[in-house]
Order: C-alpha cells, then sequence, then structure tokens
C-alpha cells in the first residue's frame, strides 16, 4: 500500500513539472532590444483602464490605451488602441499599470493589438534619455542603436 501511494505521488509530481513545463514564456532574441521597431507596431501612450477579459483558451487582460506618439504606426492612427495581453507571466503576459506611460510594441492581428513579454513594452520612465530619443522606426534604418560616447 506505501509503495503505491509513494508511486501515485511521484507521477503526479512529474505530471505538475510537465504541465509548467508547456506553459512557460521564452523569447528567443540574439540581442537585446532597443527599441519596437521590429514589430508590427510600436507607441507611447499611458494606459486609462484595464480590464480582463477571455481569449482565445487563455484568459486575456485588456488596456485601453490614450496613444501620445506613435513610433511604427498600424494604418488608423487612432487616439485610443485596446491592447491585449494574456493575464498571466507563464503565458508571457505583461501587467501594465493604469496611470501609467510606456512605451508599447507588439503584433497586429486583424484589427486587434496585441503585446507581450518578448516585444518591447518598457515603462517610459525607466528608459534612458538617450534611447527614448530613439524609439522612431525608419526603413532602412538598423534597429541596434549604441549609447552616445
Amino acid at each position: 500500500m506505501e509503495k503505491s501511494a509513494k508511486l501515485t505521488c511521484l507521477v503526479v509530481g512529474f505530471l505538475a513539472v510537465c504541465i509548467g513545463c508547456i506553459h512557460t514564456c521564452s523569447c528567443y532574441w540574439p540581442d537585446p532590444l532597443e527599441n519596437g521597431c521590429r514589430f508590427d507596431y510600436s507607441l507611447r501612450g499611458v494606459v486609462l483602464n484595464v480590464r480582463n477579459v477571455n481569449g482565445r483558451g487563455i484568459p486575456d487582460r485588456e488596456y485601453l490605451v490614450y496613444v501620445q506618439r506613435y513610433y511604427k504606426a498600424i494604418p488608423r492612427r487612432p487616439r485610443f488602441v485596446r491592447i491585449r495581453s494574456a493575464r498571466q507571466g507563464a503565458s508571457c503576459g505583461v501587467q501594465l499599470q493604469r496611470g501609467e506611460r510606456y512605451v508599447i510594441s507588439g503584433s497586429v492581428n486583424g484589427r486587434r493589438l496585441r503585446t507581450n513579454l518578448c516585444t518591447y513594452t518598457r515603462t517610459w520612465d525607466r528608459i534612458p534619455y538617450w534611447q527614448q530619443q530613439n524609439q522612431h522606426c525608419h526603413l532602412g534604418v538598423s534597429n541596434q542603436i549604441s549609447a552616445p560616447s
């Protein structure tokens, strides 16, 4: 009886580890991101509202953002956008705070904007000044920006 209880605990522990590994976030970029130019959009804005919504099988968080500036624009340039991200960090979700100003980048699927931990999404006040000045995306210009000498 004791042997089967140990075996059951071992199997349950193994399955828990396997399930945890399946739902982990991992980003594969060969070099550090300096701005959001690699992505479909990049903008600077203030988070006005946060709400939980149901995504495709994964619960999402939706952010209403007042756009102050587009660095890499979507076809229409609305002043207010809704951006979605997974609710959990294990699914690469980001947690943005209401009232904070961010540079947010991500993907566009149809008319829906998404962001995650693997994109360039940073609090504006924590971006070094020299890097704040180099957020604009221009065709044919490298994404890598070096610090001033």
